[in-house]
């Protein structure tokens, strides 16, 4: 008997009665879940973060405005010059 197959979010094994594929990987159909708001998520309107995480399309779309917009102050952060200082000799 092949050993079981890992939940990608949970690590435990899932068996064919409980699993569910998405994004090329397996899931128990419970942890098929939005990070945020913990609704059931259907297939269509499943988003996956680049941390592997899932998400609803509201949140997904709220998690890249977060990461846009953090990328834009680090961006504003780096290029901050700070005033030369002017002096004056008597």
């Amino acid at each position: 008997m092949p050993p079981a197959e890992k939940c990608a979010l949970c690590v435990k094994n899932v068996y064919r009665a409980e699993q569910f594929q998405c994004f090329g990987l397996l899931y128990h159909v419970n942890c098929f879940r939005c990070a945020e708001c913990k609704q059931a998520l259907r297939v269509e309107k499943a988003n996956r973060s680049k941390t592997g995480e899932l998400y609803c399309k509201v949140h997904f779309k709220l998690l890249e405005e977060r990461q846009k917009r953090k990328m834009e102050e680090e961006e504003n952060n780096n290029n901050c010059t700070i005033p030369a200082q002017i002096i004056i000799e008597p």
